[in-house]
């Protein structure tokens, strides 16, 4: 089964060698905190699988806004955590830190963020997430977590995908979908570059909105 089944529609074109998907293993850094979730009750950690799919996020940028449909039936505990983090507010001054053209755009990494989240704050509420690796494909607008090499080891940062991204499947987490905004994914891809896929000049994620969808 494909995302085809769901909200948003599809695209269909094939790109993106092999070594990039390895590569995305490394984009995000490794932290020592453990697999499993903090003892902090966190606003969507009590929210059933129905109760999350009533639920969107609008990334507002600094190049415009991207609204991400979700999938909870194919990645719940994927689903819970970018709510939670969310409407935490901590997305909110993170960056676009490593554009591919071609490939992917990243953000949302919590070590990005202005102002910095304090050493405790991280401990309360960033957490790392078991793989929840689905049939879903990585498409155009395909929303998957980014990781570092252990399979448990994503937390905050995420890519959207630009192109068909066969290499991906079934090792990385989908979560969710550009429903509207791809417009403003490929104007944040095209950006001058520097070293290490970083942009030249900073791109923000300004807040993370939790929307209610009404059903």
């Amino acid at each position: 089964m494909t995302a085809q089944t769901l909200r948003t529609s599809r695209f269909a074109r094939l790109v993106g060698p092999v070594v990039l998907a390895l590569s995305l293993a490394f984009a995000v850094p490794s932290h020592a905190q453990t697999s499993g979730t903090s003892a902090v009750e966190l606003p969507f950690d009590s929210a059933s699988k129905a109760e999350l799919n009533n639920y969107r996020v609008r990334l507002v940028t600094s190049f415009g806004d991207i609204e991400i449909d979700l999938f909870p039936h194919f990645a719940q505990g994927h689903v819970r955590n970018f709510l939670n983090v969310s409407k935490l507010g901590l997305y909110g001054g993170t960056a676009w830190h490593r554009i591919v053209p071609g490939f992917v755009i990243q953000g949302g990494e919590i070590g990005t963020r202005l102002p910095p989240v304090s050493p405790q704050d991280r401990a309360r509420f960033v957490r790392r997430l078991m793989p929840e690796f689905n049939r879903l494909e990585h498409e155009e607008g395909t929303v998957s977590m980014a990781r570092a090499k252990a399979q448990d080891s994503a937390e905050t940062a995420f890519v959207i995908c630009l192109a068909r991204q066969k290499s991906l499947d079934e090792k990385y987490t989908i979560f969710g979908k550009v429903l509207s905004g791809m417009d403003v994914v490929k104007k944040i891809a095209a950006v001058p570059l520097g070293k290490n896929d970083q942009p030249k000049k900073r791109i923000e994620i300004l807040r993370a909105e939790v929307i209610e969808v009404k059903p």
